[in-house]
């Protein structure tokens, strides 16, 4: 028998606040999903290519959300990017350059509809259970 199988996600933001908030409302629809606040602390999190999607902030310290993307295409082409931001200017700046992530979308669109989108570009995946 094969089940959907449950989704693991990696957010990758600098806001304490909002982080907290979306991995709330991910634990209540039953995801799995950890944070880290920078590229290196993902590296050193986890192996991450365990994860089915990432949800990114465009506006990040150092290494920024956009490199970030540049980095899962070239090196884990196979795990979907979604950019999140506040910041017009980073919607912007994805349009003039939308291959290094799946989608963007603004933060203020809710935990709800990026989870949803993230989800959608993550597509469906099954596990055999006995």
């Amino acid at each position: 028998m094969f089940r959907e199988k449950t989704r693991k996600l990696l957010m990758i933001d600098d806001d304490p606040v909002f982080s907290r908030f979306l991995m709330r409302k991910a634990a209540s629809q039953g995801l799995d999903m950890d944070h880290c606040s920078s590229l290196i602390d993902a590296i050193y999190h986890d192996r991450l290519e365990n994860y089915d999607a990432a949800i990114v902030d465009c506006v990040l310290p150092g290494v920024d959300g956009f490199e970030i993307a540049q980095y899962f295409a070239r090196f884990l082409p196979e795990i979907p990017v979604v950019l999140v931001s506040c910041s017009e200017r980073s919607w912007k700046r994805y349009l003039t350059d939308p291959r290094s992530a799946q989608t963007f979308i603004a933060k203020n669109r809710g935990a709800d509809e990026i989870l949803k989108t993230t989800l959608d570009v993550a597509g469906r995946t099954y596990e055999f259970v006995d």
